[in-house]
């Protein structure tokens, strides 16, 4: 059944608007009618006018600020505000969120505030999932675009090992740093990559890496499912949750526990001798990304649970 659907997002800039825009695209794919507005254009008239005309309201912070005390006081009061007139207006309509981050560092004040105004929330961090007792959480991971650019060497970005992401916190400082320090500039830091740029850069670095830290066996973010449909031979933590979802170590990635593992693994990789198995796993992992790991299939199981 065909959907009317009010979509609160980032749209409007780069570290959250493609997987936004990836999201939305998904819904339209899928053949539900949309009304996407910006949640950093917070119109608060407009998005109850839409939220109340649809069968679903879907946001992910619903445009609460975290750059100071007061400033996430006033846009969480504003989003209560927000769900409870639309849910007083139009009682059938689904209010409904998926929250992409990890719930940490004072983030569980936005779930304990806005977790039960809604009708199900939806959570990459499952570990918090975990340790709560909300009836109405369950877990759902982000996944990789339905289209996207494809990729092609390009000696930009041609290096043995590559780090793609915001460099945050005392621990993701620290894996940069002993990573520069044991490969020098064999290993490179990409802070402002998208689009095609990311696609060749998955098809050019011999090696996508990717951190520990916010990591655990039920939290990762969405990184290794983008870089895998780009094509990418993915070094990425050993997570319980990732074989949970068939995404299996040494088939479509290789894992790794402490840094030895991760050294061996980018040392072992690095032969000359193993490139054809690099390019196998590689493969492979982009194959079961396209299969099973798309924001079309995410979203259509989202949309399964609260229908």
């Amino acid at each position: 059944m065909a959907l009317t659907i009010t979509y609160l997002a980032h749209l409007k800039d780069n570290e959250h608007r493609e997987d936004d825009e990836d999201i939305l695209y998904a819904l339209r794919k899928l053949g539900h009618k949309v009304y996407p507005l910006d949640d950093r254009e917070f119109d608060m008239k407009e998005i109850i006018k839409k939220g109340s005309q649809s069968d679903v309201f879907l946001f992910h912070k619903g445009g609460v600020n975290e750059d100071s005390v007061e400033a996430h006081r006033l846009t969480l009061e504003r989003l209560q505000a927000v769900l409870l007139t639309i849910k007083q207006n139009r009682p059938s309509c689904k209010l409904v969120f998926w929250y992409v981050d990890k719930v940490y560092k004072g983030r569980e004040e936005w779930m304990n505030v806005i977790a039960p105004l809604v009708d199900y929330g939806f959570l990459v961090d499952e570990t918090f999932i975990r340790r709560h007792n909300y009836t109405n959480l369950l877990p759902l991971k982000q996944a990789a675009p339905d289209k996207f650019p494809k990729g092609k060497k390009n000696p930009i970005y041609e290096c043995d090992i590559a780090f793609t992401g915001i460099i945050y916190d005392l621990p993701r400082q620290k894996f940069v740093e002993q990573m520069s320090k044991e490969y020098g500039d064999r290993f490179r830091v990409y802070t402002d990559v998208w689009g095609k740029d990311f696609a060749d850069l998955c098809k050019s670095a011999k090696i996508i890496i990717a951190p520990d830290f916010p990591l655990d066996d039920f939290y990762w973010g969405n990184r290794i499912y983008k870089a895998m449909r780009c094509g990418a031979f993915m070094v990425h933590p050993r997570l319980y949750g990732l074989t949970e979802q068939g995404i299996i170590n040494n088939a479509h990635f290789i894992g790794y526990y402490d840094w030895d593992e991760l050294k061996d693994a980018c040392d072992s990789f690095l032969l000359k001798r193993n490139a054809k198995l690099r390019k196998k796993v590689a493969q492979q992992g982009q194959d079961l990304i396209l299969k099973k790991h798309l924001y079309t299939h995410r979203v259509a199981e989202l949309l399964s649970k609260i229908q």
